[in-house]
C-alpha cells in the first residue's frame, strides 16, 4: 500500500503535468521532425523505450496524486479522466502498426492525464 504525506498531493500533480506534458510534446514534435526532415533520423527520440518510460512514471505519479486528492476533496472525477487518459497512452502502443493513430490517441491520452492532474490540484484547494 502506498503511504504519502497529505502535503505531497500538490508535488504530486505538478510531477504529473510535468511528465505528461513531456509525453505530449515528445508524441507531437517527433512526427513534425519527420516531416520536415524525411531523411533525417531520429532512433533516440522515437525508440518505443522512450514512449514506455513516460507511460510507466506516469503510472504511479497518478495513482499517488489521485489518491491524495480523492482523500482531500472527495470527487471521482479526476480519477476517472486520469483513468482514460492511462488507458488511451496505453492504448497507443497498441496501434504502433499506423503512427498517426499512435499519435492522436497519445496526444488525447497525455492531455487527459494532464488536464486529470489539473482538475484534482484545483479541487485539492477547495473544501469539501
Amino acid at each position: 500500500m502506498i503511504t504519502i504525506s497529505k502535503n505531497k498531493g500538490p508535488f504530486f500533480d505538478k510531477v504529473g503535468i510535468l511528465v505528461s506534458t513531456v509525453c505530449l510534446l515528445h508524441c507531437m514534435i517527433v512526427p513534425l521532425l519527420y516531416l520536415i526532415f524525411p531523411f533525417a533520423l531520429f532512433p533516440f527520440l522515437s525508440s518505443e523505450w522512450v514512449h514506455l518510460t513516460l507511460a510507466s512514471l506516469a503510472v504511479p505519479i497518478a495513482i499517488a496524486a489521485m489518491k491524495m486528492g480523492y482523500s482531500k476533496h472527495g470527487s471521482k472525477r479526476p480519477l476517472y479522466i486520469v483513468l482514460l487518459g492511462m488507458l488511451m497512452l496505453w492504448g497507443a502502443l497498441l496501434a504502433h502498426d499506423s503512427p498517426w493513430l499512435e499519435t492522436i490517441v497519445a496526444v488525447i491520452g497525455a492531455a487527459s492525464i494532464a488536464m486529470a492532474h489539473h482538475l484534482n490540484h484545483t479541487l485539492m484547494g477547495k473544501p469539501r
